[in-house]
């Protein structure tokens, strides 16, 4: 039996992480994907429908442009250390990190700090361009320190565990945890945010929920359906898929998105 390899792995031989990361969203089914440096947004569209919420973090606006609209996705133009106050203020809980925004050695690594707090137990962080081919990749504009960050990254910490796909430019796959079952992982009491409209401020008249922070029943009903919307998509794109092939899927979507 012989497999036709995606468009954009055919068209960038180093690009094979197009195959490789859709693939683990499409299993995993992450509640929340959070993608750092986005981008022509080129894996961040392939990701996006299987999970329950995509968000998109890129400092250039161009890249909104280039994602494609749909209930599920947010997009912040803003640095990845300015985006961690949103994170906070919604106690923001990820399921799959994608790390590919600064590539400097001290950047890279305070990426993964910062939002290592913010993923779930056994949430994967996958970091790119974590094996660069030989020197001349090295450069600060293509895989940069990102290979240094993970020498420090995986030399101490017990609280994860790392492997690096040797091919370059490399994708190195965390798994956040402190036990090797899931299933065994201590309740850390870490939910997933909805990320719906910002709830507006309490004013005295207002009904509010000071223990979960929820806006109107009419927030959480929009978010609700959302939510359902989006796992229909994400439940029936294999199906098309399977019958009209990945690039044909595509087409028609953005026929249809532009009409």
């Amino acid at each position: 039996m012989t497999h036709r390899l995606a468009p954009p792995y055919v068209s960038d031989p180093m690009g094979w992480h197009y195959d490789l990361i859709p693939v683990l969203a499409r299993a995993l089914r992450p509640q929340v994907y959070l993608e750092l440096g986005v981008r022509e947004a080129s894996l961040f569209n392939l990701v996006a429908p299987f999970a329950g919420e995509a968000i998109g973090v890129d400092i250039d606006p161009a890249s909104g442009e280039c994602i494609e609209s749909a209930p599920n996705v947010r997009f912040f133009c803003c640095t990845t250390d300015d985006f961690l106050e949103e994170a906070e203020r919604r106690q923001l809980a990820i399921d799959m990190l994608f790390i590919d925004a600064d590539h400097s050695y001290e950047a890279a690594l305070q990426d993964f700090k910062n939002y290592l707090p913010y993923v779930r137990p056994h949430g994967l962080i996958l970091m790119h361009d974590s094996h660069p081919g030989d020197d001349s990749q090295v450069a600060p504009t293509q895989c940069g320190g990102v290979y240094q960050a993970l020498e420090v990254l995986s030399a101490t910490n017990d609280a994860y565990e790392m492997v690096t796909i040797p091919l370059s430019p490399g994708v190195t796959i965390c798994r956040k945890r402190t036990r090797q079952l899931s299933w065994q992982e201590p309740d850390t009491g870490l939910r997933p945010a909805r990320w719906g409209t910002p709830d507006p401020a309490p004013t005295p008249d207002s009904p509010t929920n000071s223990a979960s922070g929820e806006g109107s029943e009419g927030d959480r009903m929009r978010e609700r359906v959302a939510v359902v919307s989006n796992s229909a998509r994400a439940a029936l794109r294999p199906v098309f898929v399977s019958v009209l092939g990945e690039h044909r899927l595509r087409k028609i979507l953005i026929r249809i998105r532009g009409a």
